[in-house]
């Protein structure tokens, strides 16, 4: 990761039963979508931001996340979306591990998230830990995606809120007709369309936590 404007292109969806998330784990097909187990993993993103919420006002979401041994700085436009298909600019580098705005290695990321905080020092204004269970989403033997079931915890002050979410990012291979045709399977299965992201969501419980 070189730090590239990149495309992220995935659709989301949400519930409040857990039961949800094991139908689609027990199935192996979506249509004429195959569903492959790829492996389980936990990762926590700490969202960083200034007091006055600066890179969020210039539509942005910065993150530092953590999976194993990984560091990850990620920036992230708010993105549009429409139902539950997601479409956001990203920039992603690796880094060695929870590191200061100032110890940022020279980068996109760091010279964009400059410019909109300047000398504002950058706080954690959330963490959202996830339990992972990715599959593999093939037509045939080609790869389209990746199908992420989260087990997610938004924490906040003291407050932790549970949620439950599928995602399904495309691949090099996928095509937004994919998105489209998992739409109406994955509805069977009594998963919601999520317009928001996991991190606008946090910010929304924050500002019901501070009565704004």
């Amino acid at each position: 990761m070189d730090g590239d404007k990149t495309l992220e292109i995935e659709s989301k969806y949400s519930t409040s039963d857990f039961y949800n998330l094991e139908k689609l784990l027990k199935t192996d097909e979506l249509g004429i979508y195959l569903l492959k187990t790829l492996g389980e993993k936990d990762v926590i993103d700490y969202y960083l931001d200034t007091s006055e919420y600066q890179i969020q006002n210039n539509g942005y979401a910065c993150r530092i996340r953590n999976k194993g041994s990984d560091w990850i700085l990620t920036l992230k436009s708010l993105g549009k979306v429409k139902e539950a298909i997601h479409e956001r600019e990203e920039y992603e580098i690796n880094i060695p591990g929870f590191l200061l705005l100032s110890d940022w290695p020279e980068s996109k990321i760091k010279n964009i998230v400059v410019s909109f905080v300047k000398d504002k020092p950058l706080y954690k204004i959330c963490v959202i830990k996830q339990h992972r269970i990715q599959r593999i989403v093939n037509i045939g033997e080609k790869r389209i995606g990746i199908m992420s079931l989260d087990t997610v915890e938004i924490s906040i002050n003291d407050s932790i809120n549970r949620t439950y979410e599928v995602e399904v990012e495309l691949c090099e291979s996928g095509k937004m007709k994919d998105l489209k045709n998992l739409d109406v399977e994955l509805k069977l299965l009594n998963l919601l369309p999520e317009s928001c992201s996991k991190f606008e969501r946090a910010m929304e419980i924050k500002r019901k936590l501070n009565g704004d």
